[in-house]
């Protein structure tokens, strides 16, 4: 642990020197300034979520935030850079803190980057979507170091097959049942590059491992080197690890396939993609097929008074199937319980925010006080429409409808004790938000935003919120 912490005083060191000090070759240099209030008793779903954790869920916002990214080219081959976002927020539970910090170096089409990161899927129209099912824009990021490449060719292809991959570790701070485990992701995907579409898969992997259980029964968990070679192979544990481990997989093992098709014409870009979650080998398996996201978009290349539009629609009810799974892999067993598990009870979420989507929800467990995922099953229908008037104003509407399932354990957990579950008949819920961007053609390092949202169901208290900013951008440095 000694070694980490050094490590990620070093990438922070590294970071605010490249923000602040001004570098002799060519370089881009772009800062930020923002002051945004947020009214609402309940903040709304879409005010709050996808936003890196700034936004406080209860009570009026008020937040100042500085925004930096350099990026400095040594010469054709090698680049550096930096990213840096510091929030200030006054609020019932004020804090200040850098939701992004990292540094990283680009070696032609390979980059290592550190510190706190987003990495997501890079989808054309990410601020319109609701966000990656493995790791979204709802939480702060999870600090950790990346090697990852830009999409390579395959020899005598033509350029037509390309791969690329990722591969990192971290280590989770915060609250959590299991205090300080590490973070393994990892991934690898496939292209067919054609001249005006492509078609892709990849397989996305991430483990919890390590740490130390609040359950004196588990203690501190497996974390050693030969256990690090058993997450990245996807094994089973040792000796030492738990004994369902040892049947099974070493920590808490999940992923995502992803994939899509993308046209890029004259005319406008689009994509149809899809991604399917999963926690176990029957997940690998697309036992679950039925699950997952499903979307669209398009970008116009034209600006328009309708010019963005994105539909999305997830479905999480299926889980494998609804009976438990009885021990053996590839049976009638399901209950996927996605973002949950036995060991490391928090599951995927940081500081109480999911990591993957937002509309999978998260309370205080029954038997401990620690957070989990007490509403993974749902089914989401989501439409983002974006455009342009006058070139002055830009605007985005964003509008979820979704129905709440909970998740199978806690509805058999209420039904063989005879009580009744909260979310049967399921929760129905609506969300919507709309942004209005000014900037004055007199001055267009300024900025004004206003941003409407409102909550309607049985998910969320019934709301109504209001967000005022103003954004300063000076004049980039190149």
């Amino acid at each position: 642990m000694i070694e980490i912490r050094i490590m990620q005083k070093l990438v922070f060191i590294l970071l605010i020197t490249i923000s602040f000090v001004p570098l002799s070759y060519s370089q881009e240099v772009n800062y930020e300034f923002g002051l945004h209030s947020i009214l609402s008793k309940d903040t709304p779903f879409w005010i709050q979520s996808n936003e890196f954790g700034k936004i406080e869920g209860k009570g009026i916002n008020t937040i100042g935030e500085f925004k930096s990214n350099v990026f400095y080219e040594i010469n054709s081959l090698i680049s550096i850079g930096s990213e840096l976002n510091l929030v200030s927020r006054i609020s019932d539970k004020s804090t200040f803190f850098a939701p992004l910090a990292n540094a990283s170096i680009q070696v032609g089409k390979f980059q290592l980057i550190g510190g706190r990161f987003h990495f997501g899927r890079n989808q054309q129209l990410e601020e319109l979507s609701t966000g990656s099912l493995t790791m979204s824009q709802n939480a702060v990021p999870i600090p950790r170091v990346m090697l990852k490449s830009d999409y390579i060719s395959f020899p005598f292809t033509s350029d037509i097959l390309q791969i690329k991959g990722t591969f990192a570790h971290g280590v989770v701070d915060g609250d959590r049942a299991v205090s300080k485990p590490f973070l393994h992701e990892s991934s690898l995907y496939g292209k067919l590059q054609f001249s005006k579409f492509n078609v892709y898969l990849g397989l996305q992997r991430y483990a919890f491992w390590g740490g130390r259980s609040i359950n004196p029964t588990y203690g501190k968990l497996p974390s050693s080197l030969d256990d690090f070679f058993r997450i990245v192979f996807s094994k089973e544990g040792g000796s030492n690890a738990p004994a369902l481990d040892q049947d099974y997989k070493l920590g808490d093992q999940f992923g995502n396939y992803d994939g899509g098709v993308n046209w890029n014409t004259n005319k406008y870009k689009a994509e149809v993609y899809w991604q399917n979650f999963f926690e176990d080998k029957d997940g690998l398996t697309l036992k679950n097929y039925t699950d997952g996201l499903f979307g669209v978009a398009v970008k116009l290349k034209k600006t328009l008074l309708i010019d963005s539009f994105v539909y999305e629609h997830i479905y999480s009810k299926d889980q494998s199937g609804p009976l438990a799974a009885d021990g053996t892999r590839g049976g009638p067993g399901g209950q996927d319980n996605y973002y949950n598990h036995s060991v490391y009870l928090t599951g995927w979420s940081y500081h109480q925010r999911s990591v993957g989507t937002p509309f999978f929800t998260s309370s205080k467990g029954r038997a401990t006080n620690n957070f989990y995922f007490e509403n993974n099953r749902v089914v989401v229908h989501h439409i983002g429409i974006g455009g342009s008037y006058n070139s002055n104003f830009r605007y985005s509407l964003k509008i979820s409808t979704s129905n709440n399932y909970g998740n199978y354990r806690d509805r058999d957990y209420a039904n063989a004790n005879g009580f009744s579950y909260e979310f049967s008949p399921p929760k129905r819920q609506t969300s919507m938000v709309a942004l209005v961007v000014y900037t004055p053609k007199s001055d267009s390092r300024f900025s004004v935003l206003s941003k409407v949202a409102l909550d309607r169901g049985s998910l969320y208290p019934n709301s109504f919120g209001l967000q005022l900013g103003v954004t300063f951008k000076p004049t980039n440095s190149k």
